[in-house]
């Protein structure tokens, strides 16, 4: 009985080989990951099956260098699965040999779905797809990120590690060209090692800063992280507003919300302090084309931005220097600001020592240095003493202003005796010296902020509640934030000065001071805003140029008798249309044609006096060149009859 169990084990063990070898299957062997297979029962039966088949696992990458079939089983016979192109990738699971054909058993993608199959060894290349572990640097997760078995996407996912978390870079490879990085992750209290693309996860010594910057498009990251190295008291806080870019620029370019200052409309010429006729809007309410006439936004010589000027300093990306980031910085009071520094601020100014007036209501003196009053404003408010410093300096200018002199008049009222240090309520006017009026009206009145502000130190404090009122506690707690109001409702309103470059000015007169004093580097706090679909880059500066208007205003066209004959031409000519016509008497040998530019810094080419043919249509051309070399060509065609 016994010998006939043993006969029916061996015809079963052939049976099994047999099994295997026709239906492609791994036969009766037990393989683990990375060994090759050992057929333990050959030798005792004296059967040598190495020449059918031969196994040993992996986890490779391949990728097809010459056009290959997949099939279900290791044999041409066995039903195709697909064809795949040349440099299409595929995992390579195992290997086996079959009547001496080497196969590959393998994963691959198809319609989003992965299947197993075989495929001839010749057809596939191996890729290295792995790496060593060399080192051991701690490094932050840029996104949230999936670490892969071996480099490469077709790769099972080991793990997913979530944004600004800590990982440990043990190695890198580069596989078609691209460089990934060898991870290792804690998960619960185990490491985990998988691949992900090397631009994914950021070396770093300093784990706090590198997840802090994390919060910012990777378009801030570089110019952030080179502040950092140079100043690592700093703090960056990403503010999201949730808000599409496109769609600020659209509310802040509206007719008179962002302005600058410019000599050239009047005939000056651009300079540090004048912008060129290129930064200028050239928009309906804001410039007329026929009179080359800009509209004044705000006198003396405030102008509409170009939308191209706007996003430039509406883009956070553009001030993220040494100079202009302090546009950003926290407009809270710190107990660590000093009177030195202030001093800076005002330095070159008329506030740059003391004051002594008599209060135009109690008739006490009121008397104090300017830093002090600053600074005990500050204290007093919760407000930034080098903001309400910067923000008078830039108001008031280095000589001050009629907002400040005690002793000013307008259109026969009497402003004597009251103060606004911020030109608070200034509203912007195209009429000179209203805006002034308009702001020591506030001043003058009763009511909040300790008004009527009837002495310097009451304006100098009063303006500071106002600000800690209706901006610092209402998240428009930067100068950049009370330009462009995109933190508070309503949105794009409640801003407190319209001229665009006023942040980035406040910003170099806080950093001019902070250098002078040794402070540039102590702890300073920035709100920095994002926006939803920014540029990939930062916005520029539209290239300075000359006037663009190209137009011509008038036209004068004389027969060869010397008389006027304008109205004949049709249609009635217009700046803005370009092709005419007109019919002139057989006694009309020739006309006389003269063009007056829109703008005086514009020529004409093409006047002058042309001769006709009877029966015959003359087509003359005017070309109007403007000052910054665009061209606008009118066309005339003149016909003279023949009888």
């Amino acid at each position: 009985m016994k010998k006939k169990q043993n006969i029916w084990k061996i015809f079963c063990f052939f049976a099994a080989i047999m099994t295997g070898l026709y239906l492609g299957g791994p036969g009766i062997s037990t393989v683990s990951a990375g060994s090759a297979m050992t057929v333990t029962s050959a030798k005792k039966y004296a059967v040598d099956t190495s020449k059918y088949v031969m196994k040993n696992t992996m986890y490779k990458l391949g990728v097809i260098q010459k056009k290959g079939a997949v099939y279900e089983q290791a044999r041409t016979t066995s039903p195709k699965i697909t064809t795949l192109k040349k440099n299409t990738k595929l995992l390579v699971r195992s290997k086996k040999t079959i009547q001496n054909v080497d196969w590959y058993k393998v994963v691959v993608q198809l319609d989003n779905r992965t299947k197993s199959g075989y495929i001839r060894v010749p057809h596939v290349k191996i890729v290295s797809a792995t790496a060593k572990s060399t080192q051991k640097k701690t490094a932050i997760s840029q996104y949230t990120i999936n670490l892969y078995r071996i480099a490469d996407k077709t790769a099972s996912i080991r793990t997913q590690v979530k944004k600004k978390s800590t990982v440990k870079i043990l190695g890198y490879v580069k596989v078609f060209g691209k460089k990934w990085a060898k991870c290792s992750v804690k998960v619960n209290k185990a490491d985990v090692i998988g691949y992900t693309r090397s631009y994914k996860v950021k070396q770093t010594d300093d784990v706090t800063f590198e997840k802090e910057v994390c919060d910012f498009p990777v378009s801030y990251r570089a110019t952030l992280r080179a502040l950092h190295k140079k100043y690592p008291k700093w703090k960056f806080e990403a503010v999201d507003t949730g808000l599409d870019w496109n769609t600020v620029v659209q509310n802040e370019n509206t007719l008179g919300k962002c302005t600058i200052a410019s000599y050239v409309p009047a005939g000056g010429s651009a300079g540090t302090w004048s912008a060129p006729f290129s930064y200028l809007s050239t928009e309906d309410g804001n410039y007329n084309w026929e009179t080359d006439t800009f509209a004044l936004k705000d006198s003396p010589y405030f102008y509409s931005a170009a939308e191209s000027v706007i996003k430039y300093y509406l883009d956070p990306r553009n001030s993220l220097t040494e100079e202009s980031i302090f546009q950003f910085e926290s407009l809270a009071y710190d107990s660590g600001q000093t009177i030195t520094a202030i001093k800076a601020i005002l330095k070159g100014t008329f506030m740059s020592g003391s004051y002594s007036v008599k209060d135009s209501i109690t008739k006490k003196t009121d008397s104090n240095s300017y830093a002090q009053a600053f600074l005990k404003a500050g204290k007093s408010s919760g407000v930034s003493a080098y903001f309400l410093a910067s923000r008078a300096r830039q108001e008031l200018g280095t000589s001050g202003s009629g907002s400040v002199s005690g002793t000013f008049k307008y259109g026969g009222k009497s402003y004597a005796g009251y103060y606004n240090y911020y030109n608070i309520k200034a509203s912007d006017s195209s009429i000179p010296n209203q805006n002034i009026a308009n702001g020591l009206t506030y001043a003058m009145g009763s009511g909040e902020f300790g008004r009527p502000w009837s002495s310097i130190t009451k304006s100098i404090n009063g303006g500071a509640m106002f600000f800690a009122e209706n901006y610092v506690t209402k998240g428009q707690n930067t100068v950049y934030f009370q330009k462009f109001n995109v933190v508070s409702e309503p949105l794009y309103w409640h801003q407190y000065m319209t001229a665009v470059q006023a942040p980035t000015s406040e910003s170099k007169s806080k950093y001019k001071a902070y250098s002078e004093y040794d402070i540039l580097a102590k702890a300073h706090t920035f709100y920095i805003p994002v926006y939803k679909n920014m540029p990939e880059t930062a916005c520029p500066l539209p290239a300075s140029s000359g006037n663009s208007n190209s137009y011509i205003r008038s036209l004068s066209i004389s027969n060869s008798q010397g008389a006027n004959i304008t109205n004949s031409v049709t249609p009635t000519f217009s700046y803005n249309k370009y092709n005419y016509e007109m019919v002139v008497k057989s006694s009309v040998s020739s006309i006389s044609i003269g063009a007056t530019p829109s703008s005086s810094r514009s020529s004409v080419a093409g006047t002058g006096t042309y001769g006709l043919e009877p029966g015959q249509t003359k087509r003359i051309t005017l070309t109007c060149t403007a000052e910054n070399g665009k061209t606008t060509t009118y066309v005339i065609k003149v016909a003279r009859k023949s009888s």
